[in-house]
């Protein structure tokens, strides 16, 4: 350094002079490159002289728009050089990616790619969906210039067919994807297709989605409506996102992987979302049905359903038979009966509190949840239902005992009160039994004996009838055939142990089951004794004893449960 400062102050004029002339010389060759290099790609300017980027990215706008919202060069458009990428088009930038369309982020489409990674580092364009987790899908690009290529993110498949259009996205479905949680297969709009997109770019206007597919619906039906009455539109049911039933007025209630329902003024309705589309409560345009709270199930397919209605014979009774074609059986069958109460199955026997009207409404469901629905207006008579006749029996020896299993469905209503009447004709030529009975809802439990009297087996056929508190009647509960068994006569003989006859013997005979002394009898000078007309019902036990004396009878006791063979005892002082 001090060299060169010697040097400078000896030859100060010379060198001043030369040095200015160097410094002229370098800065015109500098100029001269910089200005041939910005003639190309204003390399220097934008990316420094020793690589892409080095001296730092000025932004996305220095080379196109950021978003690009036009086709040709400038801080707006596509590219500044558009014969060096072969673009062409700035698409649908700006209904995408600018606050006047969905606002979305570089991201949503270029997951992994700009503006975190840039294309003018690599050459790589990165194109992979991502909204709000959904990923996947396809892109079918343009052919770019080399070194420019497309780079895959985020499952999405990219080709080079030139058509410029997406698939299998979310943000271009059908709508299924809110119950699936995939998206479905189709094809967007071509990404620089011109003219507004409308309903049925993306899905049919109205949707028609395949029955028992996952969003199945009655779009259809209603849109019959919306040729029908002018008031009538997508606007009726979806206004927070469409107040015309044409245009979007909300996007954030647009691709937003929800089903936004709600009312239009004048219009009110509760929606509840399930995975079969949902279902809707309280509905102003089905305000024919008297009561609020009917629900009606979204689904494409509607069963038919009908109901005839019969009434009695109870007192304002009233029989509902519900039918149903159409669908995939076997059915479920649901009946709002109108008075607050409900009932499944078909026919339904229903007695109300009084005359109405009511209005009962029938709900039938497949297999694959179709509905139908059909209510009708039903107005009860007071008719008296006929009682409901029933017993049962039983045979202990020659006594039957029946009891009484009748009851009244309904005892209690259209004023009958009062008793009602049990009749009994045992078969045997005895006088018909008569009595009272307070009948209600439920068995009445009471039991009737009878004892016949024959000398073998019988055989007689018992009749019972009952009548109402008012009057209907008398039904009968049907004939039954009482067999009664045979009595049975024991008897035999009592012996000293010599052989001689034992006379004066007490013969004891006591039932079996319950030990209780049945019948006595004494043995006579020939030592014989017997018991006649015993109920042959059970087994009986004989046995002998002498008063005032100390005796021991061999067997001391036996047991008897027939007439066939002779009881016999040996006595022993």
């Amino acid at each position: 350094m001090k060299l060169i400062c010697v040097a400078f102050r000896g030859y100060e004029a010379l060198a001043v002079k030369r040095a200015v002339v160097l410094f002229l010389s370098i800065f015109l060759v500098f100029a001269a490159a910089s200005l041939a290099a910005a003639a190309d790609c204003e390399c220097i300017i934008c990316h420094g002289p020793n690589g892409p980027h080095s001296g730092g990215f000025p932004g996305c706008s220095a080379c196109h728009g950021n978003p690009p919202v036009m086709d040709q060069p400038g801080e707006d458009g596509l590219v500044r050089y558009p014969s060096v990428t072969g673009g062409t088009t700035a698409g649908a930038h700006e209904k995408h990616a600018t606050p006047a369309g969905y606002n979305f982020d570089c991201q949503t489409c270029h997951y992994e790619g700009m503006p975190v990674t840039l294309i003018a580092d690599n050459g790589e364009l990165q194109m992979g969906f991502n909204y709000k987790g959904e990923g996947g899908g396809v892109y079918d690009g343009r052919i770019l210039a080399s070194p420019y290529i497309y780079v895959a993110t985020n499952g999405t498949a990219v080709s080079t067919n030139g058509t410029m259009t997406c698939s299998n996205i979310y943000c271009h479905s059908d709508g299924t994807s809110v119950t699936t949680g995939a998206p479905p297969s189709g094809t967007s709009p071509a990404w620089g297709a011109s003219g507004p997109v409308a309903c049925n770019s993306c899905h049919s206007y109205p949707p028609q989605y395949p029955q028992d597919q996952p969003k199945s619906n009655s779009h259809v039906k209603h849109f019959e409506q919306l040729q029908q009455f002018s008031w009538f539109s997508c606007a009726t049911c979806h206004y927070a996102t469409t107040t015309d039933g044409l245009t979007i007025a909300n996007r954030t209630n647009h691709v937003n992987m929800q089903y936004d329902v709600s009312p239009a003024p004048d219009v009110y309705f509760d929606y509840v979302y399930d995975e079969g589309g949902g279902k809707c409560l309280n509905i102003s345009c089905h305000g024919g049905s008297p009561h609020p709270g009917w629900s009606n199930v979204w689904g494409a397919v509607e069963l038919d359903a009908s109901i005839n209605a019969f009434y009695g014979p109870g007192c304002y009774q009233v029989t509902l038979i519900g039918s149903v074609t159409g669908g995939t059986p076997p059915y479920t069958i649901f009946w709002e009966l109108g008075d607050d109460t409900t009932a499944t199955g078909s026919p339904v026997i229903h007695s109300y509190a009084g005359s109405g009207p009511y209005f009962p409404r029938l709900v039938v469901t497949d297999v694959n949840n179709h509905v139908g629905t059909s209510t009708i207006q039903v107005t009860p008579l007071a008719a008296n239902a006929f009682p409901i006749a029933d017993k049962s029996l039983s045979v202990s020896g020659k006594t039957v005992t029946l009891t009484d299993l009748s009851y009244d469905p309904d005892y209690n209503l259209c004023g009958h009160s009062g008793s009602g009447i049990i009749s009994i004709s045992w078969g045997d030529g005895t006088p018909v039994m008569t009595r009272s009975i307070n009948l209600t809802d439920s068995p009445s439990n009471i039991g009737f004996s009878h004892t016949y009297y024959c000398s073998s087996t019988c055989r007689f056929t018992v009749q019972h009838y009952v009548t109402d508190n008012s009057g209907a009647g008398p039904i009968s509960s049907g004939n039954i055939q009482v067999t009664v068994p045979a009595q049975l006569t024991i008897g035999g003989q009592v012996l000293h142990a010599g052989g001689t006859a034992f006379s004066g013997v007490t013969m004891t005979l006591r039932r079996s089951t319950t030990g209780t002394t049945y019948r006595l009898a004494t043995t006579d000078t020939n030592g014989n004794y017997s018991f006649t007309g015993i109920p042959g019902t059970e087994c009986y036990t004989v046995t002998p004893t002498k008063p005032g004396t100390v005796v021991t009878f061999s067997p001391s006791v036996q047991t008897v449960c027939s007439s066939s063979s002779s009881v016999d005892f040996t006595g022993t002082p």
